[in-house]
């Protein structure tokens, strides 16, 4: 019996990380599509009911991703997996705060606040990318 739950446990799991790292992908498309959005929008002070809908859901976004991670974290030793798990984590939490400072810079109406934050998203975009994203 106790073959047979491990059995099932390790499938499950075998099952579940493609669904994982395939949510991890929507997410990232998603927070693509609003960050362009936001970007748009943000410059026109009459849009910033659109803008801060998408920041929301920016941040929304992030949260999801937090639950998920990178299919490259999977070859790498317990060790390091470990590490690069909570590196990911890390990136993701820096993306809802600085989500959170762009909702305040939307509705407090500080446009140049809104472009140094799109300015830090678009860093750590790249911080990511380059340390998790599959060539």
């Amino acid at each position: 019996m106790f073959r047979s739950i491990r059995t099932l446990t390790l499938t499950l799991a075998l099952l579940a990380a493609p669904l994982t790292h395939a949510a991890l992908k929507d997410s990232m498309q998603t927070l693509g599509g609003e960050f362009r959005q936001i970007f748009t929008k943000s410059k026109d002070p009459a849009l910033n009911a659109q803008t801060l809908a998408h920041a929301r859901a920016l941040k929304a976004a992030f949260m999801t991703a937090k639950t998920e991670y990178p299919a490259t974290l999977e070859p790498l030793p317990p060790a390091q997996q470990s590490a690069a798990r909570a590196r990911f984590e890390e990136l993701i939490q820096t993306g809802i705060v600085l989500a959170d400072e762009l909702i305040g810079a939307i509705e407090g109406g500080r446009q140049n606040d809104i472009a140094a934050i799109l300015n830090r998203m678009n860093d750590l975009r790249r911080t990511g990318h380059g340390e998790f994203q599959q060539p």
